[in-house]
C-alpha cells in the first residue's frame, strides 16, 4: 500500500538523556507522583541504572533507582 511506511514513522519528543533541558522532571512528578507509569525499557545500564520510554509520549527518560538491595 503506498504510503503505508511513511504513516508508520512516529516522531519522538527530544531525548532527556543527551540535554536535560528536554523534559521538565519536576512537571512530571507533579503529573504523575504516586500513580503508576507505563514504560518500555530499552537498556538496562547497571544495577540501579535504567533507560525507559515512557508512554504514551516515548519520553527517552534515564530513571536512577534508589534503596534497592
Amino acid at each position: 500500500e503506498p504510503g503505508a511506511s511513511e504513516a508508520s514513522i512516529r516522531n519522538l519528543p527530544p531525548s532527556a538523556i543527551g540535554d536535560p533541558s528536554n523534559l521538565d522532571a519536576m512537571g512530571l512528578l507533579g503529573a504523575n507522583k504516586g500513580r503508576p507509569m507505563q514504560g518500555i525499557v530499552e537498556q538496562v545500564r547497571d544495577g540501579s541504572t535504567i533507560r525507559v520510554y515512557l508512554l504514551p509520549e516515548f519520553q527517552f527518560v534515564q530513571v536512577f533507582v534508589a534503596g534497592i538491595q
